[in-house]
């Protein structure tokens, strides 16, 4: 991420070891990375903290103490854990509500999520603490037949569980991590940009938001459209002119929740309900510029998008909701 160790003071280390008698919290030592981005970093000394910490009360949940009271300035904590399962990963799993596994074209990457949920499993009993666990493929390569069967042996023993988006091989991520960019300043049109944006998009889309927020949001973040691969087996590349839009409806007991528009040719799409549960549905649409008329379909009824003002009549004696999508993302007053 391009902080070089010389200039850390503090780092996690110190947030989880308070037996020298000072105690800091993740406020001390974070580094602000962009206005959007804070990093608590680590060092090498953080793989002394188990053998510290052994036999100390409440070492299990030492991150989750920490991680306590900064819902209101952080709407993620990324949690970055090392490959085994001590006492840093237990804290990590401890304070998670969901566990994101990447994982690799090879037949062991596929054994080794298979003990990696029997263990999640484990910990869930003992703590009585539910993870949400969800695994992603990560450095595939579509032209090859192993990855392919790798995919679909993925989605077929862990069915549900899977993201839609994969990570595809590509030298130009390992490039930005050599220059501690991040992706989306190294190279904006790598097909890994695309992917990780789908995949930031995806996990918005089942992210339970309160019901007094806005429930339209527009991201106005250029080349968002859906991986693929092109006829001639070479990834695509991202739209620039490509907008991702989030639509949003509250609709507490319906049982399910369709959109249909000029954006799916006025065929009826199912939402996504919310991971709470709470009556929050949504789907996540990738548009380019233009205007678009589309109407939502509860439990087969047809209806307006209740939180748009702007409505346009239709061929059929009856109006439709008209969402515009311009150069700064989408407008639901026509600005």
């Amino acid at each position: 991420m391009g902080v070089e160790l010389d200039h850390i003071s503090r780092s996690i280390y110190d947030v989880l070891d308070d037996t020298g008698g000072q105690s800091f919290g993740i406020r001390d030592v974070r580094v602000v990375l962009s206005e959007h981005l804070h990093l608590v970093p680590s060092e090498v000394i953080l793989s002394a903290v188990e053998q510290k910490l052994a036999g100390a009360p409440e070492r299990e949940n030492r991150l989750l103490a920490k991680l306590d009271g900064l819902d209101s300035e952080y709407d993620f904590v990324l949690i970055d854990c090392p490959p085994n399962l001590g006492l840093l990963t237990f804290n990590a799993l401890r304070a998670a509500q969901e566990l994101i596994i990447p994982v690799e074209c090879s037949t062991f990457s596929l054994h080794g999520l298979s003990k990696i949920l029997e263990t999640v499993q484990l910990l869930e009993e003992a703590l009585m603490h539910k993870i949400k666990v969800r695994a992603i493929l990560n450095d595939f390569d579509p032209r090859t037949k192993f990855s392919r069967k790798i995919q679909e042996d993925l989605q077929r023993m862990f069915a549900g569980r899977v993201y839609r988006t994969v990570i595809h091989h590509s030298v130009r991520l390992r490039e930005a991590a050599a220059y501690g960019k991040p992706i989306t300043d190294y190279d904006r049109h790598s097909v890994v940009f695309k992917d990780f944006l789908n995949l930031s998009a995806e996990i918005l889309e089942r992210e339970p938001v309160s019901k007094d927020e806005e429930l339209f949001r527009a991201f106005d973040v250029p080349g968002i459209i859906e991986s693929g691969v092109a006829a001639d087996g070479k990834p695509e590349q991202a739209m620039p002119e490509d907008h991702a839009v989030l639509l949003t409806l509250d609709a507490p007991g319906a049982r399910y929740v369709q959109v249909a528009g000029d954006f799916n040719h006025w065929v009826p799409e199912d939402f996504v309900p919310s991971v709470k549960g709470e009556g929050l549905w949504r789907k996540l649409y990738h548009l380019r510029h233009g205007t678009y008329k589309y109407k939502f379909i509860v439990d087969g009824d047809w209806m307006l998008d209740p939180h748009n003002p702007r409505v346009e009549s239709n061929p059929y004696s009856g109006t439709d909701s008209v969402l515009e999508v311009g150069a700064q993302g989408a407008s639901l007053h026509g600005k």
